[in-house]
């Protein structure tokens, strides 16, 4: 859901990638700050101050938007940068988690579910990318640009619970939706 938004704001993000570029040249670093925000966030909601965990969410989304749209600007577009942005999301995801977790805003065995369904919508795709080159399309409404805004607008509420409560439902419903298609899928494609 958010792809699509972001395919829409094609040219006011590179205008916006234009302008980061000229603060801080290297997208990696933009991917690095991200994950710095992440870091914090999840340090914040291990001392219990989700309101304050939720706005550093909004800076970490801020520097996942603004590292690709300075790469794209650039046209410093790479595998390494493509890497290195996807294994710091998902390093991002489990600190939030783990902050949440110690900072006991959540029963321990929702953080754990709500985590795991996270990495497994983000690899299945990671996987079907890996196996076929072409990528069928799904509601795919559980992407993580979604799940870190929800956590982060209820988080403002104080609602962290609830929260991840609505990001594992988004997960299990994207995971399953994806299983099949994906299966579906590759299940047609000759090896």
């Amino acid at each position: 859901m958010m792809d699509r938004l972001r395919v829409r704001l094609d040219s006011v993000l590179e205008e916006l990638g234009r302008s980061a570029a000229r603060l801080m040249p290297n997208p990696s670093h933009w991917t690095i700050l991200g994950f710095m925000f992440s870091v914090a966030a999840g340090f914040i909601y291990s001392i219990d101050m989700p309101v304050v965990g939720g706005v550093m969410l909004f800076f970490s989304g801020a520097m996942d938007i603004l590292d690709g749209a300075v790469a794209r600007s650039m046209a410093r577009v790479s595998r390494a940068g493509a890497f290195l942005d996807s294994v710091m999301d998902r390093a991002s995801e489990v600190a939030v988690f783990a902050g949440i977790a110690f900072g006991g805003l959540a029963e321990a065995w929702i953080v754990v579910l709500t985590l795991a369904l996270s990495m497994l919508v983000s690899y299945s795709r990671a996987r079907l990318e890996g196996l076929s080159p072409r990528r069928p399309k799904g509601l795919e409404m559980g992407e993580r640009a979604e799940r870190i805004l929800v956590l982060a607008i209820l988080s403002l509420v104080g609602q962290v619970r609830l929260a991840l409560l609505v990001v594992l439902a988004i997960a299990i419903e994207t995971f399953m939706e994806r299983a099949i298609i994906y299966y579906r899928s590759l299940a047609t494609t000759r090896t």
